[in-house]
């Protein structure tokens, strides 16, 4: 059955390929030029080109055409990104700054060192950016943009940008892909406008399935996943408009929280390497639920935009698990396989205000905002034998911040930047466990961290052409550390950025 699949699969992908090529033929004779990237890296929309800071943008047509579903799949293009996989997720690094710090109890216990933004609500979880389908855009903007974002985050912001409703057309999309380990992807989305020019819906899609590569276990490997988005828009007049979005999403199949190939210690007695460790061999399964709410106020109030955006998700993931368990350290350590229902809990609630001014009506650009930010996660482990040592932890993270950026023209081609932010942020954990060693039954720890400070930018940008700019700034931020004493200071950092945007022979 397979065959025949493959078969049409190919037949499908020639003549709607063949088309494109047809149209370039047609249009070979006409002049190239670069297309112009409009972006809203600095809360407005503006051509990239004229934004003085390090970005790259993937649009959803280069995403569709390269198959690209997840942040990693994004950003292995993207210079100076790098991607690594840890047992809570994925850890981004832009420039080399990196989240490096360990995980207590499988959980992150510091905040990330790049933020990754979907619909400009902020997600801190290390799971953000997976299953990515009806994209616009997303924009990669390398160091710290603390003056004018949510979050603080030393590395950079990945903003992703999902495609709007349009109140002025229909239109529907959809692809087929197919691939080795019976790799099967499905995307489809489709506008409706409900009320012309007022009210709009856009409904999107997606289904990835794919056996596991991992062989002797079971399927630890193995996707399952089903992803469905749901946008409304209200476009009251030309100066008010509200959008909704809904998603929803799941996931099954092997587990999802630990397991894996054959620790590389073990392999003198293994000839394939990826073959499954005995901790893997077990009935394990998972399942994955998350869901989410946001929305966007905007309102063009003539000298300013005022934008509101609030957020709420909710992730849970429940697991079956046989885990290695080491008993004792060094060489004459024993390690035995346990049982364990595993189960994860996360929650985070966010909102942002802000207003940023109108080129209509002020001399200088300027945007000023707060924002209130806070996540709750819970993981917790029962061995199936009840003389076992369970556990549950609980981290939770607040944040809130105002901050102000301005740029003021010192003549038509010299401009100059300024920013500042101050944040209040604090970490709690709080850890539980029965049948505890020293003989207690129950056992509570708790330990808290609060943090405060301030972070600034300083940048000029001057116009050496029309199309080509040089630019510079210094910029400060910070992250909160990860758990331990309450006299650990947060890491802070000073970015130093020089940079110049160009474009030759008449855009070409």
């Amino acid at each position: 059955m397979n065959r025949y699949f493959i078969v049409l699969l190919s037949t499908f992908s020639l003549v709607f390929t063949g088309l494109p090529l047809l149209s370039a033929q047609e249009s070979a004779t006409e002049e190239f030029t670069l297309e112009e990237i409009t972006v809203t890296a600095q809360k407005r929309e503006e051509n990239q080109q004229k934004v003085p800071i390090a970005m790259e943008v993937i649009t959803g047509e280069q995403m569709n055409e390269k198959g690209m579903n997840n942040i990693d799949e994004i950003l292995k293009d993207v210079s100076s990104a790098i991607i690594n996989s840890s047992s809570d997720g994925m850890r981004v690094a832009i420039r080399g700054i990196a989240n490096d710090n360990s995980t207590q109890k499988g959980q992150t216990v510091s905040t990330p060192t790049v933020a990754v933004n979907i619909d400009g609500a902020y997600n801190s979880s290390n799971t953000a950016g997976q299953a990515l389908f009806d994209i616009e855009r997303v924009e990669v903007l390398s160091g710290p943009q603390s003056t004018m974002y949510a979050s603080n985050s030393p590395g950079g912001i990945v903003n992703i940008v999902t495609a709007s409703p349009k109140t002025d057309k229909y239109s529907a999309s959809g692809s087929i892909e197919y691939g080795n380990y019976n790799l099967l992807n499905l995307q489809a989305s489709v506008n409706v406008p409900v009320v012309q020019d007022k009210v709009a819906l856009r409904a999107a899609v997606n289904m990835n399935k794919r056996d596991t590569y991992i062989d002797g276990g079971n399927s630890t490997t193995a996707e399952d996943a089903k992803s469905a988005r749901l946008k409304a828009l209200y476009q009251a007049n030309d100066e008010l408009s509200i959008t909704l979005t809904g998603n929803y999403s799941k996931s099954g199949g092997g587990g999802g929280m630990g397991g894996g190939v054959v620790m590389f210690d073990n392999q003198d007695e293994v000839d394939d390497p990826w073959t499954a460790s005995n901790a893997d061999t077990g009935n394990n399964t998972s399942d994955r639920t998350s869901k989410g709410l946001s929305a966007e106020f905007a309102w063009e109030m003539g000298f300013a935009s005022l934008t509101v955006v609030p957020s709420y998700s909710e992730s849970e993931q429940s697991q079956f698990e046989t885990m290695e368990v080491r008993n004792g350290m060094g060489p004459d350590a024993t390690t035995t396989y346990e049982d364990a229902y595993r189960d994860n809990e996360n929650v985070q609630k966010g909102a942002e205000a802000r207003m940023a001014s109108s080129s209509d009506f002020t001399l200088f650009k300027w945007i000023l905002g707060g924002n209130y930010y806070r996540s709750e996660d819970t993981r917790g482990t029962d061995y199936v034998d009840p003389d076992a040592f369970d556990e549950s932890n609980t981290n939770e993270q607040k944040s809130k911040a105002v901050f102000a950026n301005i740029t003021y023209p010192v003549s038509g081609r010299f401009r100059t930047t300024g920013g500042y932010r101050y944040s209040w942020d604090s970490m709690n954990n709080i850890e539980s466990a029965r049948n505890a060693p020293g003989g207690l039954t129950n056992a509570t720890t708790y330990s808290t961290q609060e943090y405060s400070h301030p972070d600034y930018k300083l940048g000029v940008e001057y116009d050496l052409a029309e199309n080509s700019m040089i630019y510079a700034d210094r910029s400060t931020s910070y992250r909160v550390n990860a758990m331990g004493s309450t006299d650990d200071p947060p890491e802070r950092m000073v970015s130093y950025t020089v940079g110049a945007k160009n474009r030759f022979f008449d855009n070409k």
